[in-house]
């Protein structure tokens, strides 16, 4: 099993999201349910669901470096390794950022948003594949 190396958080406003998204439905019960005088469950149902993937998330690292590979998840459920020798460049542009590797002899893309880790992840990222690409 290879040793991480290097790891980089999810940023608080990522992992934020889904409690603000559970609170605001959470709320929406509340008031529907007021104004109706019945309790309204399908916006409760999506509240609680919110509330569980922001426990779900919170530990979460959004970039993980082994020795050999990367690993990227943004989420509980999804997740994507890429090996170092696939690499082939990335782009940080004014919302995301984009890293480009080879995947069965095709050029893929990582699309993600630059919010979801801090600024200064994206300096530790930016230099992180700067010595990656350069090998």
């Amino acid at each position: 099993m290879d040793k991480i190396t290097e790891e980089i958080e999810l940023s608080s406003k990522a992992k934020n999201k889904s409690f603000m998204l559970g609170g605001i439905f959470l709320v929406g019960t509340l008031i529907i349910s007021a104004m109706t005088k019945t309790l309204v469950l399908m916006p409760l149902i999506f509240g609680i669901l919110f509330i569980v993937i922001g426990f779900l998330n919170m530990n979460i690292k959004a970039f993980k470096f082994y020795e050999k590979h990367l690993v990227f998840q943004a989420g509980f459920i999804n997740k994507k390794m890429v090996l170092y020798k696939d690499l082939e460049g990335y782009n940080i542009e004014k919302r995301k950022i984009i890293i480009h590797y080879k995947e069965a002899g095709k050029l893929k893309s990582l699309k993600l948003l630059k919010e979801i880790i801090a600024d200064e992840d994206i300096i530790v990222l930016q230099s992180k594949l700067d010595l990656l690409l350069k090998k």
